[in-house]
């Protein structure tokens, strides 16, 4: 298993998967699939589903989608949503803590 995985090729940033925290990462159905793959452009509506097609059976895709949530990941395909998607997600979560 890869002891990094690779975020975006134009990010450094990498998931260190000795991190608990990330050991999901090389289970991740797209591990070796090029990561401009996930990073469609804006209206290329074909290219965001053949993204989430990686995402559909993927036995992290939770996983990746948490990380994304949590690290305010507002460009690409993470755990099978879009940007649009995630930040509705993240509205949706604030909404009901508010109402706690």
């Amino acid at each position: 298993m890869p002891e990094q995985v690779p975020i975006h090729e134009g990010v450094e940033f990498r998931l260190d998967t000795r991190n608990e925290k990330y050991a999901w990462a090389p289970l991740a159905n797209c591990v070796d699939v090029n990561p401009d793959v996930f990073y469609p452009e804006k209206d290329d509506t074909i290219g965001e589903r053949k993204a989430k097609q990686f995402c559909v059976n993927c036995i992290v895709r939770v996983n990746c989608l948490e990380y994304a949530l949590e690290n305010n990941e507002f460009q690409g395909v993470w755990g099978g949503k879009n940007e649009k998607e995630r930040v509705k997600i993240v509205r949706r979560r604030m909404r009901f803590l508010g109402s706690l």
